[in-house]
């Protein structure tokens, strides 16, 4: 087994098997690191709908009220909004490298239809004009 390798050459010390009641300390300090560091989140929304009435499946032949926007939380109003918004409307930079390809999607030049560099329409030749003849 992996957790029977002799433990301490890595470290530069000697090599000696640990046993169970080292293994268990090890744990206990990682598990104490760890729980330094980690926070709990605790502020949950509930639907608006959940905070009014609970919310069941009506029979097909029935028809239902919806609440009305005004009814709803404020607090859930927004963070709603937040999360409809795209990337582009929430931050002013790129958060992520793929972002940041199609960050800025405007045209960098003017359609210029007069400008032979940046207008290349379609033109037919002898070559072109034979195949679709065909057709």
């Amino acid at each position: 087994m992996a957790d029977d390798k002799k433990q301490g050459d890595a470290a530069g010390g000697t090599a000696e098997k640990l046993n169970t009641i080292q293994k268990n300390r090890i744990l206990v300090e990682t598990i104490r690191k760890e729980m330094r560091r980690h926070t709990l989140y605790d502020h949950y929304m509930l639907s608006p709908n959940l905070k009014k009435n609970l919310v069941l499946t009506a029979k097909p032949n029935t028809t239902t009220v919806q609440p009305k926007e005004e009814d709803c939380d404020p607090e859930y109003k927004e963070f709603s909004e937040k999360l409809s918004k795209t990337p582009r409307e929430k931050y002013a930079v790129p958060q992520t490298s793929a972002q940041e390809y199609f960050w800025e999607t405007r045209q960098l030049m003017p359609e210029n239809l007069n400008n032979p560099l940046f207008h290349h329409p379609r033109r037919s030749s002898e070559v072109t004009r034979f195949p679709r003849s065909t057709k």
